[in-house]
């Protein structure tokens, strides 16, 4: 028995040296590890706002369960409990309460009933932290292309918030703790304590209200015209500050949507005829005509690619030549006489002139998945380019880059660049300005007049755009009615064509504040041209904006509009305007209810139609 109880002895004692001499780093962390937990303090993203300091995405808190597996006696039994609350499979439950650590996710980001069911189970092992998720007050669908969205983890994955997603993110904090074998933190045990440091909220350049407006009023006319989809952007046209930017489609149930991608800036099309008053401003720049000079413009005009091949172009609804000056060939969108016209300039300078416009090139906004658009370079350029470029087809430009052409027009031959976002907002308060462009010159103010009056005498004299029309206010605009390509042919398999209806503008003529694309993506019926199915469209969002804006009337209106019912007065107008700031509190009171009612149930064509 003594020599057992030696042997023990030393055997305890060698043991003990081994511990606490030999190697006692190594306890000493395998113990800390046991009871010490470092808990990562996410920081609070910051809000994106509007121009006017209205919150368009915030960040709120949310239930996420996860589990202790250490602390679960019976994973399967835990499981099943759960399954029917979190509405998760048992077994992939079972899987995660079985796992080796200390912290697994079982469901993140659940709503606060879930979350109460959770709890009132008293499962060992089951807790519940809150986590950060991206919510709208004005509903999830709201400008959601613009400002985009962020993955489960609260990062930025799409549009402003991808775009601007290290400034809203800010700094992460931290928790550690002495954490007893229940979980709980143990009262006297070490605590330190990093607070997070919030994001800074970025502010853009859109109006609430007024973006609202546009979604709602773009999603009736894609259903009155049975369009596919449609975009308007809404500027302003002196600082190129975006107001309202707008994508909806239908979907394959025919429910039509405002959706995630930014069509304004991702989506490359050929524009048609609202690219003409481009090819008149090269041929006015270039000092190579007057729009009083008037010449025969045939029906029809045949043109040779090449000795073997030839092309003829011609003008939908006409049926005799006209002897007739650029005011009239814009008024009448005219592809034979834009032609006429852009023969003189040629091909290098038709080139340049819709480079200088910036065709082909990036807007400056370098939001996420922004196109180019596409014009090719005049050596690659067949014997049919020069026409069709000059009315609007073989070239692609993104819906941004058309409204920037035309807010170069309206702002006197400079092209101002675009503005999304005004700057950031520290937690502090302390504003800090977005860079901002610097305007150049593209055409002289001289060439931008006349193109005005031209533009001008389509809405005005009869032209294609008479539908854009608005009381108290000129109105200088164009129609596109361009063929849109399916599979590489203007024709689709049966035989049918597809259009993108258009109307481009600025308002007031005389004065230009704002500038407005609608663009319709394959309306049907009668209503297939630009003229019937964008410019109502712009009629009804000009009249809104400027009311919102509360610009008031710059001319008496005519006795009758074009629908021939009796104009209002200049009084009548501004009588309305004062009736408009009641209508946008009513607005507000409806975003709000909007926001509460969500907050529920979360969970290239040789032919032209504008004639």
């Amino acid at each position: 028995m003594v020599v057992v109880l030696v042997l023990g002895a030393v055997g305890l004692g060698y043991k003990l040296a081994d511990i606490q001499l030999m190697h006692p780093d190594r306890y000493i962390a395998y113990g800390e590890s046991q009871r010490l937990r470092d808990q990562v303090l996410p920081a609070d993203r910051g809000p994106i706002l509007d121009r006017n300091g209205l919150v368009l995405s915030v960040s709120d808190a949310r239930q996420t369960i996860y589990t202790n597996p250490r602390l679960v006696a019976d994973p399967r039994a835990t499981a099943v409990a759960l399954s029917p609350v979190l509405s998760v499979n048992v077994d992939e439950l079972e899987a995660q309460l079985s796992r080796d650590g200390h912290f697994a996710y079982l469901k993140r980001q659940v709503d606060d009933e879930t979350a109460a069911a959770v709890e009132a189970l008293e499962l060992d092992g089951v807790f519940s932290i809150d986590e950060p998720r991206r919510s709208n007050p004005v509903g999830h669908e709201f400008a959601r292309s613009v400002i985009g969205r962020t993955d489960v983890d609260n990062v930025g994955i799409s549009g402003i918030e991808g775009m601007y997603d290290e400034v809203l993110t800010g700094t992460p904090g931290e928790l550690a703790f002495e954490q007893a074998i229940t979980g709980e933190a143990i009262p006297t045990g070490e605590y330190v304590l990093q607070p997070a440091v919030a994001g800074d909220s970025v502010q853009l350049t859109l109006d609430q209200t007024l973006q609202f407006e546009t979604e709602r009023q773009l999603l009736e006319q894609i259903d009155a015209t049975c369009s596919n989809s449609g975009v308007v952007v809404i500027q302003e046209t002196k600082t190129g500050e975006i107001l309202a930017m707008a994508t909806a489609a239908r979907g394959d149930d025919g429910r039509v949507r405002v959706v995630g991608e930014n069509r304004a800036l991702t989506w490359s099309y050929e524009p048609g005829s609202i690219a003409k008053p481009l090819t008149f401003a090269g041929v006015f720049e270039a000092g190579l005509g007057e729009v009083n000079e008037y010449q025969d413009v045939p029906v029809e005009l045949t043109m040779f690619a090449d000795s073997k091949y030839e092309k003829t172009f011609s003008d939908e609804h006409r049926w005799e030549s006209k002897w007739w000056s650029p005011v009239e060939i814009l008024r009448e969108s005219s592809n034979v006489g834009t032609i006429l016209w852009a023969q003189r300039l040629g091909e290098d300078r038709l080139h340049g002139t819709l480079s200088d416009f910036g065709i082909g090139q990036p807007t400056g906004l370098d939001f996420p998945g922004e196109s180019n658009g596409s014009l090719t370079p005049t050596d690659e350029w067949s014997g049919t380019s020069l026409p069709t470029i000059a009315f609007g087809q073989g070239f692609a430009a993104t819906p941004m880059q058309m409204v920037q052409a035309y807010s170069t027009i309206a702002n006197g031959g400079m092209s101002v660049p675009p503005r999304l976002v005004q700057g950031t907002l520290s937690a502090s308060g302390e504003f800090s300005p977005a860079p901002i462009g610097e305007p150049h010159r593209v055409i002289s103010a001289e060439t931008a007049e006349k193109v005005t009056g031209m533009l001008t005498a389509v809405v005005e004299d009869g032209g294609t755009g008479t539908y854009a029309q608005i009381h108290g206010y000129r109105t200088a605009g164009k129609t596109g009615t361009a063929w849109k390509p399916v599979n590489g042919s203007y024709r689709d398999e049966a035989g049918n064509r597809h259009i993108i209806a258009s109307f481009a503008g600025f308002l007031p003529a005389d004065d230009p504040l704002i500038t407005i694309l609608v663009v319709m993506d394959d309306p049907c019926g009668d209503l297939d041209t630009g003229g019937r199915a964008a410019a109502p469209l712009f009629a009804e969002l000009s009249r809104y904006t400027l009311l919102h804006l509360r610009v008031p009337p710059t001319v008496e209106t005519s006795a009758t509009d074009q629908n021939g019912e009796k104009a209002r007065t200049a009084e009548e107008i501004e009588a309305e305007a004062r009736e408009q700031a009641d209508a946008d509190a009513a607005l507000e009171a409806a975003l709000a209810e909007r926001a509460a009612e969500e907050g529920s149930t979360d969970g290239g064509s040789v032919e032209d139609g504008d004639g």
